[in-house]
């Protein structure tokens, strides 16, 4: 099994979009979560990974992240069982949990958008409404942006993407030893659910 693509976000940050960019060119992303209102294509997520990652960290953004020596196993398993036969995968994952990914050597690919408009984001789709307030929330997003700051990684500007400029996404593909195709890209995006 090839190492993953680990699609890292501060959260509202335009994941979605690029994770599924990278599976309108082919890469597996298994049983994802299905579009709503704030992502009419889809989250790009895999379910039963993210079910696994948060019944063993509690979705805790604000505290450390737990080991979790047994994940790469687990993982195999799921994907195996999901159709997974070989080539590029991809998860997508909170930037605070990336050292859940420590049993391989993954290809970091880091979903950039600037604080205020994330932030923005978290009001407007209500993520984490409830739970965290303003303040911890932008604690939230910085820490995951400060995470990305100190790993070995491919940036994705998202803003630019969403506007045409493709060549931050074009470099991240190439990191991840992929082809990419802008009309694919053209095809995917739609800026009328860009908020």
């Amino acid at each position: 099994m090839v190492e993953p693509i680990v699609a890292l976000t501060a959260g509202r940050s335009g994941s979605s979009m690029i994770a599924g960019i990278f599976a309108a060119h082919g890469v597996w992303c298994g049983k994802t979560r299905e579009g709503d209102q704030y992502n009419p294509k889809g989250y790009y997520e895999n379910r039963a990974i993210k079910a696994l990652i948060k019944e063993h960290t509690d979705w805790n953004f604000l505290g450390d992240v737990p080991m979790f020596p047994a994940l790469r196993g687990k993982v195999e398993q799921i994907i195996s069982g999901e159709g997974y036969g070989g080539g590029p995968w991809l998860v997508k994952q909170g930037a605070q949990f990336y050292r859940l990914w420590d049993e391989w050597t993954p290809k970091y690919v880091f979903i950039r958008r600037p604080l205020d408009d994330v932030m923005a984001s978290y009001t407007r789709s209500g993520f984490l409404k409830g739970r965290y307030d303003e303040v911890q929330t932008r604690w939230i997003v910085q820490r995951n942006n400060s995470v990305m700051d100190h790993l070995e990684g491919a940036d994705v500007q998202t803003d630019d993407v969403v506007n045409g400029d493709y060549s931050s996404l074009e470099e991240a593909f190439q990191y991840c030893g992929l082809t990419f195709n802008p009309e694919i890209a053209a095809e995917f995006i739609d800026g009328r659910f860009w908020c």
